[in-house]
């Protein structure tokens, strides 16, 4: 009886370490995301993200308080079929000349097709330069 009692206590235990990992696993997590601003560009503004108004809308409201925050911008284009050079010209060029060079490190593009990428590779070095 007294060996269960010390099993219990053991048990407990690991439950409390593992909650204090958990916690600072969270807090970790949370701190990488206070750090960075994701954008879900489908959520937003469709699979065909076309709309020049909305880019601009978005991007005064969201991306530039974000860049002053000194967050870095994820952009993630997953099902975005459709992103014309105006569109992103208009959602990018502003924050990316308030950075200069540091856009290449501040500013991250990931699940992109092809040409969307390519497009965003010329707004980054035509606004860099």
């Amino acid at each position: 009886d007294e060996d269960d009692d010390g099993d219990d206590e053991v048990i407990k235990l690991k439950q409390e370490v593992w909650e204090q990992k958990k916690y600072s696993l969270d807090a970790e997590k949370q701190i990488k995301e206070d750090e960075q601003f994701v954008v879900h560009m489908s959520a937003y503004f469709g699979d065909f993200a076309e709309i020049k108004e909305e880019a601009i809308n978005f991007r005064d409201k969201y991306l530039l308080p974000a860049i002053e925050d000194g967050k870095k911008i994820i952009i993630d284009c997953q099902n975005v079929k459709s992103a014309p050079h105006s569109f992103l010209n208009a959602l990018l060029a502003t924050p990316i000349k308030r950075l200069g060079m540091s856009a290449y490190k501040q500013i991250r593009i990931i699940n992109a097709e092809m040409n969307i990428r390519e497009t965003i590779d010329f707004i980054l070095e035509d606004n860099t330069n």
